[in-house]
């Protein structure tokens, strides 16, 4: 599987909620539909084998010529059948039912609008198992290595779809969980330093798509075990 799609130059991952009054709390997952999630092959992993889902159901390769998709933070991958593009791979996203002709995480459970709620509320049908760039949204670390707040536009993607519009109201530190949120920017990081390292070693000599889910389990299945 692979699509193109352009972003915004807002942070890469994608939340759903913990605390009750948290930002998340009653919001339509705008972020789940307008951000590809990159995934690492720990996240990869995890999924197959947590969920028991093959590969081919949620993984895909996204053409990301300009950059918009992986902002430097995850690798890209180069294919013998398109060596000349470099691919982020990603969630796959479908067809939003709620909101036509727009873009969602396949894992993003829609539930119906209403008044209260006038763009609906949704959320992640595999929260426990979500990807690592999903677990540490919207924490940073600031220059003086505190744990801050991404900067968070208000719509996604480029226009103004309703779909694409994000947090309902502004995130603070007293959101987050200062220790949690340490360990996922640290997690975070050393698994992204993994796949920048296969990607390194893939792109010396591209091979098919069709093999990568095998590498993806030799490499990072094999660790996991141990």
């Amino acid at each position: 599987m692979e699509k193109s799609l352009s972003t915004s130059d807002a942070s890469l991952t994608i939340l759903q909620p913990e605390a009750n009054d948290s930002p998340c709390t009653g919001c339509h997952s705008g972020c789940c539909r307008a951000f590809i999630v990159p995934l690492t092959g720990y996240d990869m992993i995890r999924i197959m084998t947590n969920l028991e889902l093959p590969f081919w159901e949620f993984v895909c390769r996204y053409a990301d010529e300009s950059g918009e998709i992986a902002k430097g933070i995850a690798p890209h991958f180069h294919f013998d059948d398109d060596p000349e593009t470099p691919f982020t791979i990603g969630l796959l996203q479908d067809a939003s039912t709620h909101f036509p002709e727009t873009q969602k995480c396949q894992f993003l459970k829609e539930h119906e609008k209403n008044d209260e709620h006038p763009l609906g509320v949704a959320n992640c049908s595999i929260y426990e198992d979500r990807p690592m760039a999903c677990r540490l949204f919207p924490a940073r670390l600031d220059e003086q290595n505190e744990i801050g707040i991404v900067n968070i536009p208000k719509f996604g993607r480029a226009g103004s779809n309703p779909a694409y519009q994000l947090c309902p109201r502004d995130w603070t530190t007293e959101d987050i969980d200062a220790e949690v949120a340490r360990r996922d920017i640290g997690n975070t990081a050393t698994e992204m330093q993994q796949m920048h390292l296969l990607a390194e070693r893939w792109n010396a000599s591209p091979r098919s798509w069709l093999l990568f889910p095998d590498v993806i389990q030799m490499v990072f299945g094999n660790a996991a075990q141990n």
